[in-house]
């Protein structure tokens, strides 16, 4: 059995020391977002945004008119 040197893995409970204030210990572990560039984290911010911005997006809806500073759909 040989002994073999390693390096630590997983989420980090210290940050890199900064330049002028050291190394801080982090309460909360802060994870990464794997799902940034994936299509399908894209679509779904792009429907959050088209539901809650609808009065940016009223050329989508054609049947939607504006009231109040909210957009209704006419049935």
């Amino acid at each position: 059995m040989s002994l073999r040197a390693m390096s630590e893995s997983g989420i980090s409970i210290h940050t890199r020391p900064i330049p002028g204030v050291g190394t801080i210990r982090l309460r909360y572990p802060i994870y990464p977002i794997h799902d940034e560039g994936n299509m399908v984290y894209r679509n779904l911010l792009a429907l959050s945004d088209m539901t809650l911005k609808k009065n940016k997006y009223l050329r989508i809806y054609p049947d939607a008119k504006e009231l109040n500073g909210t957009v209704e759909e006419v049935t």
